[in-house]
């Protein structure tokens, strides 16, 4: 009587592929999970900013004046173009936002707050959070990964990715 021990190959191959889906489902709910951590991390980071120019004005009676256009809400942006440090695409001069820009608000926001450094979690090229002000409003303006409707609590939608995965949230604050 002459036993053999072992799998055939075919035992081995139906090992192999059910190892591979159970891989295959952990990475891909992982990358669900991970995309959740940052997004929560960027809500937070711009509701900061907005207790900031909240606290700002409480104490100044004011939001800080700046004149109209967008500035970077922090310092330490990577740097894009030219060598700058830039928010918002960061790469593209003709979108992109230079950090130095920031200095006279930041200083003004200095004194009720230390100034943090942001998170720096780019989606495809872009990163915030940057404020955009206007004769009547301050848009604070975070990027988020996600598509249509996808903003965070107390945040609207600004823009939309038409190639899918990113969109820009903001929290409007009326002058």
């Amino acid at each position: 009587m002459n036993k053999t021990h072992g799998f055939t190959i075919v035992e081995l191959l139906i090992v192999i592929v059910v190892i591979g889906i159970l891989a295959a489902i952990t990475i891909v709910s992982f990358g669900g999970v991970q995309a959740r951590a940052q997004n929560a991390q960027r809500h937070s980071e711009l509701k900061a900013w907005q207790q900031a120019f909240e606290t700002y004005r409480a104490q100044e009676s004011n939001y800080p004046a700046m004149a109209d256009g967008q500035y970077c809400l922090g310092v330490g942006f990577p740097i894009g173009h030219n060598g700058d440090r830039r928010c918002r695409d960061y790469s593209y001069p003709g979108t992109s936002i230079m950090e130095s820009l920031n200095a006279p608000l930041m200083t003004e926001l200095q004194k009720v707050i230390s100034i943090p450094k942001p998170g720096n979690l780019a989606i495809k090229g872009t990163v915030g959070p940057y404020a955009t002000y206007t004769a009547t409003q301050i848009a604070l303006v975070g990027w988020f990964a996600g598509e249509a409707g996808s903003c965070p609590g107390g945040t609207s939608q600004l823009w939309v990715d038409p190639a899918g995965g990113r969109l820009a949230c903001q929290i409007l604050l009326t002058k």
